[in-house]
């Protein structure tokens, strides 16, 4: 879906979109599971959740939405800079997250979240 694609990240079962006050609106989202998606987004936690940093959203994409996906299940969260061209991938374990790996433009990274799949982060920061 197109952005702004809204994640609802703590709506329940019995809940509507309009009863929740918690929406991000990742740079990019990955979600497996296609029950979870309807027409204003994502019910629940994704799957995988990037966020690209700049210097307006830097503090609040490393404390505050951190924090929000770790507290929701979301399994896996990268932290991409493109001024120093690194991606830090996070991984969702005992319901907190851990630096799984810290790639450069170099890499090859490995989407935890989709098996067998794989990105050259030479071709992602050209």
């Amino acid at each position: 879906m197109p952005p702004p694609f809204g994640v609802r990240l703590f709506e329940g079962v019995e809940d509507s979109p309009k009863d929740v006050d918690t929406v991000v609106e990742p740079d990019i989202t990955v979600v497996c599971d296609h029950s979870k998606l309807d027409d204003q987004g994502c019910k629940g936690a994704p799957d995988l959740v990037i966020e690209i940093l700049s210097l307006s959203t830097q503090r609040h994409d490393r404390l505050t939405k951190l924090n929000l996906y770790q507290r929701a299940g979301v399994g896996e969260y990268w932290i991409v800079n493109p001024e120093d061209r690194t991606v830090q991938v996070m991984l969702l374990e005992k319901g907190l997250y851990r630096v799984a790996d810290i790639c450069t433009a170099q890499d090859v990274i490995k989407v935890n979240s989709l098996e067998g799949c794989y990105l050259e982060l030479e071709k992602v920061f050209r």
